[in-house]
C-alpha cells in the first residue's frame, strides 16, 4: 500500500514553510504564516484527494501534491517559453497560485475538507477519505480564495486566476473562461494555463508513482503464493535405506549344504 512516512511528512512541510520564507515577504508572508500556523496538524495530514485512483489520498499527500505543482509550473514555463508561448506572471505569482489551488481541501476555519472513511466497503474500492457534512458546500477552487480573503492575504489579479481556474475545463463553470471566440474575449494572462498544466502532470505523474508501488506489492505477493504452492504440490522424496544384496547363488549353496548334513 503506497503511503508517506512520517519523515517524509515533516520534510514536505519543512520545504513548504521554506518556500514561503524565501518566496514572500512584509505583511503577506506574515498573513501566510498566521493561517497556516491556524491550520496546524490539519496542514500536516491533509491528503490531495479522497481516492485511490484519484492522488495521493494519503496523508501528507496535500503537502506533496502543492510541492509537485510548484516544480512542475516552473519546468512547465520555461517550456513554454523555449516554444514561444508568453509567460506574463512573476515567479512569485506562479509559486503562489500552485501553493494556493488547492487551498480549499484543508476545510474552512473550523472543519476538515476530508475525513477518513470507516466502512469495509468504501476501503475495498480505493475510498479513503470522503466529504465532512458539517462543512458548508463550496468549490474548491472558491473555497481557496474565501480562506486567503478570511486571513486578509491580498492576491493579484493573476493569481486570482491561476487558482480560480486551476481545474481547467474539467469544471464545467471554467468553460467561459477558455470557450471563447474573439480576441477581446481571451484571458489576459497565460498564468491559469500553467497551472493547469502542472496540475494536471502533477496528478497523473502521482498516480504513477503509486501503481509503481502496488504493481510491485503485487509481483511480490505472486511471488511468494506461487513458492508457497510450489512446495505444497512438489512431490515428497522418500529417504530410501540401502537393501542388502541377496547373492542367489550364496543361497543357494547355504540350502544345499543343509540338506547334506
Amino acid at each position: 500500500m503506497f503511503k508517506l512516512t512520517a519523515e517524509e511528512i515533516g520534510e514536505c512541510y519543512d520545504k513548504f514553510m521554506e518556500v514561503i520564507d524565501d518566496t514572500f515577504e512584509g505583511e503577506r508572508k506574515n498573513n501566510l504564516i498566521k493561517m497556516y500556523e491556524h491550520f496546524g496538524d490539519r496542514l500536516l495530514l491533509a491528503p490531495a484527494s479522497g481516492k485511490d485512483h484519484f492522488h495521493l489520498a494519503v496523508p501528507g499527500g496535500y503537502l506533496k501534491h502543492c510541492l509537485n505543482i510548484i516544480d512542475i509550473s516552473d519546468k512547465m514555463s520555461k517550456m513554454y517559453r523555449h516554444v514561444g508561448g508568453t509567460t506574463d506572471f512573476t515567479d512569485e505569482e506562479r509559486i503562489f497560485a500552485a501553493m494556493h489551488h488547492d487551498l480549499g481541501k484543508l476545510g474552512d476555519y473550523n472543519h476538515d475538507y476530508y475525513i477518513p472513511v470507516s466502512q469495509d466497503w468504501q476501503i475495498k474500492r480505493g475510498i479513503r477519505y470522503e466529504y465532512n457534512p458539517d462543512l458548508n458546500f463550496m468549490d474548491v477552487t472558491d473555497r481557496s480564495l474565501f480562506l486567503l480573503q478570511q486571513f486578509d492575504i491580498k492576491i493579484t489579479d493573476n493569481e486570482m486566476y491561476g487558482i480560480r481556474l486551476a481545474d481547467g475545463m474539467f469544471k464545467e463553470l471554467n468553460k467561459s473562461y477558455f470557450n471563447t471566440y474573439t480576441d477581446a474575449m481571451q484571458m489576459k494572462n497565460h498564468l491559469p494555463f500553467i497551472i493547469h498544466w502542472a496540475d494536471w502532470m502533477a496528478t497523473r505523474m502521482e498516480y504513477d508513482t503509486r501503481m509503481n508501488v502496488v504493481n510491485l506489492e503485487t509481483k511480490q505477493e505472486k511471488k511468494a503464493i506461487n513458492s508457497i504452492k510450489e512446495s505444497l504440490t512438489k512431490p515428497k522424496v522418500e529417504s530410501k535405506k540401502p537393501k542388502t544384496k541377496v547373492d542367489p547363488m550364496a543361497t543357494f549353496t547355504e540350502i544345499f549344504e543343509g540338506m547334506e548334513k
